[in-house]
């Protein structure tokens, strides 16, 4: 379960998934919203929608609109009757743990972004009761394990990567790659200042769309950046700009567990990362398989691009150590962790 199948990175984890275990069980997704999937679905897998509606203009459509929302979900659950449900992100944790309670149903819930980073007072206090029902939840860092310890059985399990055989490709290109959505989460502000105080003709590549396009456009024609900066929009191809690109670039305000950072380092781009709350520290071991800065600080990620941009060697050594990551984080080894907790509920 999950609001929408759109670009994101919880859809892209949702789908890579869901195309592994299609393989020994019956899968279907269930939706909030109705809508094409972005990311390519085994044609096995059954996709269902309730399209609920979520245009509430005052608190009790909200409650009225939610009301609705559990009713329909209840009875669309009840009449799939699966042996677990799997929920991602906050509003579709509380309200599948609501219908599944009510029907008797197992239900793991998952956490895709950090525990602070809801800040509603009342969406607080509604994750706080509701989430203790749920029978496991899934985060992504120690940090939320023990900021959810209201809840029992809590366990951390990473994203997969959606590939597992990256292309090693040492013959890079001049330009610095950044990936995501075009929102004030990643920081895309802070880069491309960082970026502007460089001497350089690497080029930047900002891989994405989203809401502040705009905005960042502005930026980049008030720094004079219109030549040596792209927004390129969504590409299907990522795999592709990491193979190709010189060096990565998370500049996150905040993160879950970046999987752009995790897709990079598997094809061996040599990466930066601000160190946010969680999610880069988990990922990158620093000076090791890639560099961590100061979080939002523009000078030191301006000099930490400075000095991985001239220093051709260690570029190499982060590139080899960063490609281990695919050890830890294949389907394989994820799905089997996801399978534990599936085989405890399912077989209790």
């Amino acid at each position: 379960m999950i609001y929408s199948l759109e670009n994101g990175g919880a859809e892209r984890v949702l789908s890579t998934l869901s195309n592994y275990f299609i393989k020994t069980n019956k899968v279907t997704i269930l939706t909030f919203k109705n809508g094409t999937p972005y990311y390519k679905l085994n044609k096995n897998i059954i996709v269902k929608s309730i399209n609920s509606s979520n245009n509430s203009n005052n608190i009790f459509e909200a409650i009225k609109n939610n009301f609705i929302t559990i009713i329909n979900l209840t009875k669309t659950i009840k009449k799939i009757n699966p042996d677990v449900v799997i929920s991602f992100m906050t509003t579709s944790n509380i309200l599948a743990t609501i219908s599944c309670k009510i029907i008797n149903k197992p239900i793991i819930i998952s956490e895709r972004v950090n525990y602070d980073i809801i800040r509603s007072k009342i969406w607080k206090n509604i994750r706080k009761f509701i989430y203790p029902f749920s029978d496991y939840l899934v985060v992504q860092s120690n940090y939320d394990l023990e900021k959810y310890s209201f809840v029992k059985n809590t366990e951390i399990i990473y994203n997969p990567l959606f590939f597992n055989e990256p292309i090693e490709n040492k013959d890079r290109e001049k330009f610095i790659l950044a990936v995501g959505r075009l929102d004030k989460q990643k920081g895309f502000d802070i880069l491309i200042e960082a970026y502007s105080k460089l001497d350089t003709d690497f080029k930047l590549i900002i891989v994405g769309e989203g809401t502040e396009r705009e905005s960042l456009e502005n930026l980049i024609s008030r720094e004079n950046l219109s030549s040596n900066v792209e927004l390129v929009g969504r590409k299907s191809d990522i795999i592709d700009y990491y193979n190709r690109t010189s060096i990565f670039v998370l500049s996150s305000r905040f993160e879950g567990f970046p999987n752009a950072l995790c897709e990079a380092m598997a094809c061996g781009c040599p990466s930066i990362a601000f160190d946010c709350k969680t999610g880069p520290s988990n990922i990158i071991e620093n000076g090791i398989n890639g560099i961590l800065v100061e979080p939002e600080n523009v000078e030191k990620l301006s000099l930490a691009m400075k000095y991985l941009l001239e220093n051709v060697e260690l570029r190499n050594r982060l590139s080899d150590n960063a490609m281990r990551i695919t050890e830890k984080l294949n389907i394989e080894n994820i799905a089997s962790q996801w399978g534990e907790i599936i085989n405890k509920l399912k077989f209790n």
